[in-house]
């Protein structure tokens, strides 16, 4: 799916929630801007990278009064897709949850809940990285930004927002 479609479909929910990672990742600033291009307004909620911050973080997603959480990987995602449901709130009726890596290890598990998560071409990225690298130990030091595309995998975990009062 292109990335235009993608932040389309993804931002086109009335409230958004996002976790961001570790501090020095530049993701919430990048979903900020994207989500403001569609008009959705979004907290950011700083937070690690593993199934238990997300797990940690949930209980502030709790208090707000949103439909979507976009977490900073997968991990974080099915960390916080375990609190909110143990909290009450079904995923993805009340609240959907969406990763970004797609590595869900868990996916391939009997009774494991699929994850919708954002997908990149790994091998690209890493081609980039190293081309980057490369670039920037030559005379020329000098880099443009590259864009690795996305596509989003619509799985178990999101759907369109309900419209019973929380």
């Amino acid at each position: 799916m292109p990335h235009d479609v993608f932040e389309e479909r993804l931002l086109r929910r009335a409230e958004l929630q996002r976790h961001t990672g570790p501090r020095h990742t530049p993701s919430g600033r990048c979903s900020s801007d994207a989500a403001a291009a569609f008009g959705v307004e979004v907290t950011v909620i700083p937070c690690g990278h593993t199934a238990r911050h997300g797990y940690d973080a949930a209980g502030a997603v709790r208090a707000l009064d949103v439909t979507a959480v976009v977490a900073y990987n997968d991990l974080v995602a099915r960390g916080a897709a375990s609190a909110l449901e143990e909290s009450g709130l079904r995923v993805p009726d009340d609240m959907a949850v969406i990763g970004c890596d797609d590595i869900s290890p868990l996916d391939d598990l009997p009774g494991s809940r699929r994850l919708t998560t954002v997908s990149m071409a790994r091998d690209d990225l890493g081609r980039q990285a190293a081309e980057t690298l490369e670039a920037l130990m030559t005379a020329s030091g000098d880099t443009e930004p590259r864009r690795i595309p996305l596509e989003l995998r619509v799985r178990e975990t999101s759907a369109a927002p309900s419209t019973r009062s929380r």
